[in-house]
């Protein structure tokens, strides 16, 4: 056995036991801006803002797929996926309102995201498309529909 935590995988975002990876604080937005060559990861990004909102950048050169975002920070806010990649970014998580804080999702730049929980996503803000593509599964939409 070498050096790490058992059971702890290691990604380019940082090891799945170094806990979250927090974007925003407060009312400040955060960004994760991914410009590397494609990556997979099981590690928690969160929404700590209170309604700051947070931006997921995929611009790389290859697909960047996150299993976990969590909406953790009080406040309503507002999910923008965005960036130039047109490798299959996805989140396979789903995306929830922190109870009556509500989740908006927004579509940006030319690239392409999915999301493709395997449980229906409970958010209840909209979900707008206003650039690029946006691929959806049957669990994608959330109550507050497709704009």
């Amino acid at each position: 056995m070498c050096c790490g935590t058992f059971n702890a995988t290691s990604s380019n975002l940082g090891s799945t036991n170094a806990g979250s990876l927090l974007l925003g604080a407060t009312t400040v937005a955060g960004q994760l801006f991914y410009v590397g060559p494609g990556e997979v990861t099981t590690r928690t990004v969160a929404l700590a803002g209170t309604s700051g909102g947070a931006t997921i950048d995929a611009s790389g050169s290859g697909p960047l797929q996150l299993s976990t975002v969590s909406n953790s920070g009080a406040g309503a806010k507002t999910l923008t996926l965005r960036g130039f990649s047109t490798d299959m970014n996805i989140i396979t998580g789903t995306l929830a309102n922190n109870g009556a804080n509500i989740l908006t999702v927004t579509k940006t730049d030319s690239g392409l995201w999915v999301l493709a929980p395997s449980a229906p996503n409970t958010f209840t803000g909209a979900l707008t498309v206003n650039q690029g593509m946006l691929g959806l599964n049957s669990n994608a939409v959330g109550p507050g529909g497709l704009t």
